[in-house]
């Protein structure tokens, strides 16, 4: 095989390689910049979006806030009105009925005896002052007051009176009746229905 001559001279050679040179690094150049300006504008695009979200987002966390602070009076209401509700339960649950204690009083009341004051100045206690047509209505009176097997006394309400002091007995002479001031203990727990 003949060997291939070669008339360019030297320096054009090396012409030819520098402008294939500058010709592949325009190309480069270009497709980089190319490249580069793409993920610059995919970089803008996603930092847009990004902006429009947090913006819509805060809108939304604003729109709660204002819900969330319409929603504290609510909120304070509805506390209020719970404990309203604790207090009645307490109160309905620990109620002590003095109906009870009147009706049983009544109850044991002889038919010679009248009350004519009836006063509880501390809890636990009654003050009771009245007529009777004699001592031993007084006596018999106090009897029933303090007797546990009482037959005509209401339902658990047995043991209600505990204890009773006669305080004064005095006879009227005018109209022939017994004045007395008695104080008449009772548990309180019976009457907490």
């Amino acid at each position: 095989m003949p060997e291939s001559i070669n008339l360019v001279p030297t320096h054009e050679k090396s012409q030819q390689q520098k402008e294939k040179l500058v010709k592949a690094g325009t190309i480069v150049s270009i497709i980089l910049l190319v490249l580069t300006i793409g993920i610059a504008g995919y970089y803008f695009y996603s930092i847009s979006r990004i902006k429009e979200t947090s913006k819509t987002l805060d809108s939304d966390i604003e729109a709660l806030r204002s819900d969330i602070k319409k929603l504290s009076d609510i909120e304070i209401s509805g506390r209020n009105l719970y404990t309203k509700f604790l207090t009645l339960k307490l109160v309905f649950e620990n109620r002590t009925s003095y109906s009870l204690l009147l009706d049983e009083l009544q109850k044991r009341v002889p038919a010679d005896v009248s009350i004519d004051s009836l006063t509880s100045a501390q809890p636990g206690e009654l003050s009771i002052s009245g007529n009777a047509s004699n001592y031993l209505s007084i006596a018999k009176f106090i009897n029933t007051l303090t007797d546990a097997k009482f037959s005509s006394a209401g339902k658990d309400l047995e043991k209600l009176f505990t204890d009773v002091k006669l305080n004064s007995v005095n006879l009227d002479l005018q109209t022939n009746s017994a004045k007395f001031f008695i104080v008449v203990s009772y548990n309180g727990k019976i009457l907490i229905k």
